[in-house]
């Protein structure tokens, strides 16, 4: 049985994977030329090449040590479409363990 949820699921872990190694051509490899990326409420960045742009700002906000995961996945499908809810996790690794940003 397929279960799309699994496999959206592996996208988003690769996405994370390439976050959190700044590997932003796989990253981007993801994102159609339209995407939009929330970064936060009410900061919505739009384009592929802005995307990026927001990636790189990001690990050089967080000093390049940023490592994001996932916790609890919810996926709601409908019209060849899926809006997809979790809960991001971002760490940044120190010298006395891991500091949890969200």
């Amino acid at each position: 049985m397929h279960h799309p949820d699994l496999a959206l699921k592996a996208v988003i872990e690769a996405c994370d994977r390439a976050i959190s190694q700044e590997d932003y051509d796989t990253l981007m490899s993801y994102y159609a030329e339209d995407a939009a990326l929330v970064v936060k409420p009410g900061m919505v960045v739009r384009g592929k090449e802005n995307i990026r742009k927001a990636f790189i700002a990001i690990a050089d906000y967080f000093q390049h040590r940023l490592v994001v995961t996932q916790g609890k996945m919810e996926v709601i499908e409908g019209g060849g479409n899926a809006l997809v809810i979790m809960e991001t996790r971002l760490d940044i690794p120190t010298a006395d363990g891991i500091s949890q940003v969200t």
